[in-house]
């Protein structure tokens, strides 16, 4: 990815990763040339497919799972089995870009019959896989929900056991190269000696990495990945008693109308934690039932953890809190509501955390929901500290250990706010503490009890809730003037809006181009016409373009005293180009936008610019979008790809994305140069975009990544939204030998001066995949397991 031309991570679509050997390249082709047979299909819409009128052979998705049954184009030619080498090209825009072929063996479709074919990011399917000889029909699902596909082509190949091996062996010898030393390799165990012994489980391993694969369910990631055995046990018992302290924690449960199932279910999960060393604080209100008084009562009082207060508040949640918080004793408190339960690890994690960091204040953890039969789901894998995100919703949540202190310190669990008290606390608990002070553990450590009206994470459609909550944030912005609150794009969610100074400071609007043509004209009409900010200082930059109607039309707006052109006589270095602009600038704020973008909103440019002024802010991303409306950009993730990506990229423009952030102000750790802004000062303070080290590439992801070294925040904003037409104005990145050679020093340059293979996203949860855009959940989950650590388990 680089500022001038969004590049993704990957080799040439149209053939394998490696340069296979002149021997292998001759015997393939021979026995190709004997052994194929080839059959084309055409693609009959089949259900939840309907034509989207653009192209004849361009679908809409209506349905969960569109399907096209695969039609021999001679109905002579029978379905190849056995052995196939599909090959395929689809266009694809949507969430779920999972596709799967289908097999009627005379029974018809099933799941048990169906399989996943990996396609990568460009829609190429290549892949080889066994159909069994009895197979009558084909179907083929081309992606999962809304969504707009179209096929190329389908073409289905026999091939021999010779083939098979040898295309297996071509392609992974090919990402052997390509990831050596990676973590991706060490993940998929890449290695020669499992290729030898294990091709076909190499290939698959391979497909997994790079192509648009399913992700693991859930359930099968609970049982992998987040099951408790007694080993385990054993295990954390031994590095508990490594332990430099082990500090009190206080678990806080309001009674209020629960049932009293519900209220031992969450008793009991406090009684059967590992770590040892809490304080169980129930408060009952004085219209509690009465079963529930009598099992509280019932309570073993386990030397002393265990205090009850019945009938000294009302049942209102924030009394009863605010009266378990009088017992409480422990150096950290942790909210637990009737009928939630706490993992059996979950106080181990805070303890080994504050064992681990010295001085935290908060710690909160990852969540899901646990249905009334038990069946965990809907997990919520959070950012880490995340100060806009926060004020978009409550991306705390729980579970979350506060410090007793400071929680009495802020006052506690106001009334006020009831409903939303809980976003009201970690809101007055922010202010008072740092972000040095706050941590998180990727791990789901709270079962939320699935209640209606609340989905996961802080998103509620409760509209009492939402209100509270509201009202909260209001007061949180109070010491902020002319900051006002709004609902957000979801129900729940909320938009923070910073007012700009009167008059409104001056915007360098720089622009690249060469031969940007009538994408260039497209770009500055929308500055000149489309943008209600008025103090802006348009400059363009020429990097030799040739064109004559580019330069007719640069000459048209230097005479008409629109824009400031400048002639940047040198070959393309995108950091020296925009660096050179800017010293020409006279704007207070820099906006550096590519040729090949247009504005949709007309406030886009004040929505940027509005957190480009706040203090701790060092730059803005906007929210891009691809000309037919999916998703371009919405924030950048430093792993995704092997080194950067744009998570929810394809997703539908209006789709929420993961847990909401596809249209919720937030940081991240980068956003796309394509459309970027920043203070001048600050630029100039970080001494602009590296022209020496990353000329082309990554020069964006890079600058971001020193603005947040330097203590500043990145922010996007889904509220300032323009096209980008995904530059037509140079030509592709890896079309030559030079230009790939160029590409994979800056690369390396990056993976060198950043640490990639070490970089943890803060923005980014551990759960969730670097191998895709849509952040499903991960093959291999890089979380923490500091038992495992130590007992080398």
């Amino acid at each position: 990815m680089r500022a001038a031309r969004q590049i993704q991570i990957r080799t040439d679509p149209r053939r394998p990763s490696g340069h296979a050997s002149p021997f292998l390249i001759i015997t393939m082709g021979f026995l190709l040339s004997i052994l194929r047979r080839t059959v084309p299909f055409k693609l009959n819409p089949v259900r939840g497919l309907v034509s989207s009128g653009s192209r004849p052979d361009e679908w809409i998705s209506t349905e969960e799972a569109p399907a096209f049954d695969l039609e021999p184009e001679n109905r002579k030619d029978a379905i190849p089995t056995g052995w196939i080498y599909i090959e395929s090209k689809l266009v694809r825009r949507g969430a779920r870009l999972i596709a799967r072929l289908c097999v009627d063996t005379g029974s018809g479709f099933s799941d048990a019959q169906s399989f996943v074919i990996p396609v990568t990011r460009v829609g190429r399917i290549s892949y080889i896989v066994r159909l069994p000889r009895n197979v009558r029909n084909l179907r083929l699902e081309p992606l999962r929900g809304e969504g707009v596909v179209g096929v190329d082509f389908f073409h289905i190949t026999s091939i021999s056991r010779v083939e098979k091996y040898l295309r297996m062996f071509e392609q992974v010898a090919g990402d052997i190269q390509k990831f050596k030393g990676t973590n991706q390799a060490k993940k998929y165990d890449l290695t020669w000696m499992r290729l030898l012994k294990d091709p076909e489980g190499a290939y698959a391993d391979c497909a997994n990495l790079r192509f648009h694969s399913s992700p693991p369910d859930y359930a099968s990631y609970i049982a992998e990945f987040d099951t408790l055995h007694q080993h385990d046990i054993a295990a954390i018992e031994q590095h508990m008693a490594s332990f430099r302290r082990c500090p009190l924690i206080s678990v806080l449960i309001p009674a209020g109308d629960a049932s009293v199932d519900r209220v031992r279910l969450s008793v009991q999960s406090v009684i059967e934690q590992v770590y040892e060393n809490w304080q169980l604080c129930v408060a009952a209100g004085n219209s509690v039932d009465a079963e529930v008084i009598s099992y509280l009562k019932s309570i073993p009082v386990h030397e002393g953890k265990v205090q009850v207060a019945i009938g000294r508040t009302d049942c209102r949640p924030t009394a009863e809190l605010n009266g378990a918080l009088e017992m409480a004793v422990g150096e950290f408190s942790i909210v637990l509501y009737p009928g939630d339960l706490l993992s059996p690890h979950a106080l181990y994690f805070i303890g080994a955390k504050l064992n681990e960091s010295i001085g935290l204040d908060l710690i909160y953890s990852d969540e899901d929901e646990i249905s009334e039969s038990g069946v965990r789901e809907q997990a919520f894998f959070k950012s880490g500290w995340n100060p806009d995100l926060l004020l978009s919703y409550d991306m705390i949540s729980h579970l979350a250990a506060y410090r007793t202190s400071l929680v009495r310190g802020v006052g506690g669990f106001r009334a006020k706010f009831e409903g939303g008290h809980d976003y009201d606390l970690v809101l007055r608990f922010a202010k008072a503490s740092k972000p040095s002070r706050i941590a998180h553990i990727s791990r789901v450590l709270y079962h939320r009890r699935k209640i209606e009206n609340v989905a996961r994470g802080g998103i509620c459609a409760d509209e009492d809730m939402c209100r509270a909550r509201e009202l909260a944030l209001s007061k949180y912005l109070e010491d902020q003037p002319g900051a006002t609150v709004s609902r957000g794009n979801l129900p729940g969610t909320y938009r923070v809006k910073y007012r700009l100074p009167t008059p409104a400071p001056k915007v360098s609007v720089i622009v690249p181009t060469r031969d940007g043509g009538p994408l260039l004209r497209k770009c500055i009409q929308s500055i000149l016409h489309k943008t209600n900010y008025n103090n802006i200082e348009l400059i363009i930059v020429d990097n030799q373009s040739e064109s004559d109607e580019t330069i007719a039309y640069l000459r048209e707006m230097e005479a008409s005293g629109l824009a400031k052109v400048l002639a940047y006589d040198f070959p393309f270095n995108y950091s020296s180009i925009n660096n050179f602009a800017a010293k020409y600038a006279s704007g207070e704020v820099l906006c550096f936008l590519n040729d090949d973008v247009e504005a949709v909103c007309c406030d886009w440019l004040s929505e940027m610019v509005s957190h480009a002024l706040r203090p701790e802010i060092g730059v803005v991303g906007a929210k891009l979008l691809y000309p037919d409306n999916f998703i371009q950009h919405a924030g950048v993730v430093i792993g995704i790809g092997g080194f950067a990506g744009h998570v929810h990229k394809l997703y539908p423009a209006t789709h929420p994305g993961y847990a909401g952030r596809a249209v919720l102000i937030q940081n991240f750790s980068a956003v796309t140069g394509a459309c970027m802004v920043m203070r001048r000062s600050l630029f100039w303070d970080l001494k602009g975009f590296d022209e020496k080290n990353l000329p082309v590439a990554f020069n964006d992801v890079d600058l971001c990544l020193r603005v947040g070294e330097a203590g500043y925040r990145v922010l996007w904003t889904p509220y300032a939204i323009l096209y980008h037409y995904e530059s037509y104005s140079r030509g592709d990145d890896q079309a030559s030998s030079e230009k790939r050679a160029r590409f994979q020093r800056e690369k390396d340059y990056m993976i060198a001066r950043w640490r990639v293979g070490d970089f943890r996203d803060p923005y980014y949860n551990g759960n969730l995949t670097l191998d895709r855009e849509d952040s499903s959940l991960a093959n291999f989950p890089r979380i923490a397991e500091p038992w495992r650590n130590l007992s080398g388990i």
